[in-house]
């Protein structure tokens, strides 16, 4: 500077010329250590399929990875739905028929004044299985085999109706002196018919409809819930087991 010259004065940086500066640097170096991470894990992972011999690895970044990944309760949740939706499922329907004799004595039961009405009653009984108290204990999700189990509880004989337009009257056997025909009244068609029930129930627990039953039920199921399990996982089998509790 030449003597006698004046001293320029100095400019001044402005303070948001000094925050856009610093603010600058945050994110250039930000860019820098993400870009060293990426690398960083990809050099890792190429490490890895080197070490294995498998190019076909999947990561989180890989649009399949999660594909596979289930829980028990993604198969447990819409099963309940499901089974608290249906309630009782109808299982079989089978036609059933007894033989009940009306006696009505005569004065001072002497048999020749007795009178004997054959009847025929016919009815529908019905068995269910009820799937309203099913809970998440009776599903077991097998990830490694990809296969779901259900348990369902047994069915069973939910009840028998008598069909009235049906009761046939058969014959009359009457005593020898024991003339004309039983006038039934309401109390005693009543009667009758509940006997002719409780008669149907304990002639079908001799025979074996209950296997019969044991067997719709299982079909009936599959056909229920394995659309239901297909819907989440549709590479996975469902199989139907019957509960051993009556």
């Amino acid at each position: 500077m030449k003597e006698g010259m004046p001293e320029k004065p100095r400019k001044k940086v402005s303070p948001i010329v000094i925050l856009t500066i610093v603010i600058a640097v945050v994110c250039l170096f930000s860019v820098i250590l993400a870009g060293s991470d990426r690398l960083t894990s990809f050099l890792d992972g190429r490490q890895v399929q080197a070490e294995i011999g498998d190019d076909s690895i999947s990561g989180p970044d890989d649009p399949g990875f999660y594909l596979n990944s289930y829980t028990k309760a993604d198969f447990q949740k819409p099963v309940i739905g499901e089974a608290l939706q249906e309630q009782k499922l109808d299982v079989l329907e089978v036609p059933v028929s007894v033989i009940v004799t009306n006696t009505q004595k005569g004065a001072f039961n002497l048999s020749f004044l007795e009178k004997n009405q054959i009847i025929q009653y016919r009815g529908i009984a019905y068995y269910m299985c009820d799937l309203s108290g099913m809970n998440d204990s009776d599903i077991e999700v097998d990830m490694d085999g990809k296969k779901v189990t259900i348990t369902i509880p047994q069915p069973a004989l939910d009840h028998v109706d008598v069909d009235s337009d049906q009761t046939e009257k058969l014959t009359e056997q009457n005593g020898a002196l024991a003339f004309g025909s039983i006038k039934l009244t309401v109390e005693e068609s009543s009667r009758l018919e509940s006997q002719a029930k409780q008669e149907m129930i304990e002639q079908l627990e001799k025979t074996g409809v209950l296997d019969q039953a044991e067997s719709v039920a299982k079909m009936s199921a599959q056909n229920i819930f394995e659309p239901v399990i297909r819907s989440v996982a549709s590479d996975y089998t469902v199989e139907i087991q019957l509960s051993k509790e009556n």
